[in-house]
């Protein structure tokens, strides 16, 4: 899963003990290796800190090649990234050609040469699911990003001039600059809604990156803006789409998604309900492996929640 934690603060404040803190709260969501590195820095005549951490769960290039954080550009660059890029491979094959050369498997290097080669537009280029903090060091800049749909948190918090952020707040609520006021508008809003919704947080101070959404940090301004507006499947070549058009095509599109989060260095699965989407997931996967699909499912005593006889009969059927 991962995590990522980072701060960009009064030099004071963003020092190797305050990350230190804030990324190892984040173990829960990466066992398998920890970094965090940070240094002083000024812009427009005022004296800064960046720190940046992350814990890792080795999913592609189990090797020491993946640490994080990642620095690219002869040094220039430092990266810290929760998620997997399924297109890494072919977008590595395109920086390649240009002149791009790689040390490692990782898809965490992919995104950093896509950021010399095409600036932020590089996350419109990316195919997967991300939360990703990239400092620019000459140009004394941080670049955040969330994937298209929102499936990677990011959540940032600014006080008196600092900004934390990391992938839930149990990180940063480590730093001392955090205070734990309840925001009241999103209270109402949970109550409401059962959840708070974006960009708000619970927390005064508080706000969610939004999906298909970055935010750059700048001579002491942050600014957000939208990369990825969500859009209806619609039409294909400027015609409507017929029904019959329109299930293959949604069947050859989540075909392709499967397959393309089935890329690890680690045995795959998936967890199994019976319902229509794990069924689906279940049955796309083993059309693409050609081979039988690992499943795992969980049954209760009480008849009413328990669906393990349904995965059974998908698990059977998928074979």
């Amino acid at each position: 899963m991962c995590g990522i934690a980072g701060i960009l603060a009064p030099a004071r404040l963003a020092a190797l003990g305050h990350i230190d803190a804030m990324t190892d709260a984040l173990t829960h969501r990466g066992p398998d290796d920890r970094g965090t590195w940070a240094e002083p820095f000024s812009s427009a005549g005022t004296d800064y800190g960046i720190a940046l951490g992350q814990r890792r769960l080795s999913i592609i290039d189990l090797s020491p090649g993946g640490h994080q954080p990642m620095f690219g550009g002869s040094g220039q660059l430092a990266i810290v990234y929760n998620g997997e890029i399924y297109n890494y491979r072919e977008l590595r094959d395109e920086l390649r050609k240009g002149g791009a050369q790689f040390h490692s498997e990782s898809d965490t290097e992919v995104l950093l040469a896509g950021y010399q080669a095409w600036g932020d537009a590089f996350v419109e280029r990316l195919d997967g699911m991300f939360a990703l903090a990239l400092f620019d060091r000459p140009r004394c800049r941080l670049l955040l990003a969330r994937d298209r749909l929102g499936i990677k948190p990011l959540a940032l918090y600014e006080r008196d001039g600092s900004l934390l952020f990391g992938s839930d707040f149990s990180a940063i609520r480590k730093h001392p600059q955090f205070r734990a006021a309840i925001d009241p508008l999103a209270v109402a809003s949970y109550l409401q809604h059962g959840y708070v919704l974006g960009p708000q947080a619970i927390y005064q101070g508080g706000r969610k990156l939004q999906p298909g959404e970055l935010a750059v940090w700048e001579r002491g301004a942050l600014a957000f803006r939208r990369y990825w507006p969500s859009r209806p499947l619609g039409a294909r070549d400027g015609a409507p789409l017929g029904f019959d058009a329109a299930v293959d095509e949604l069947e050859r599109r989540l075909g392709d998604a499967v397959e393309r989060q089935m890329i690890s260095d680690v045995p795959l699965g998936a967890f199994l309900s019976g319902g229509i989407d794990s069924s689906t997931v279940v049955a796309l996967m083993a059309e693409r492996a050609g081979q039988r699909v690992r499943t795992f499912s969980i049954g209760f005593d009480e008849p009413a929640f328990d669906e393990s006889a349904h995965g059974a009969r998908v698990f059977l059927l998928a074979e």
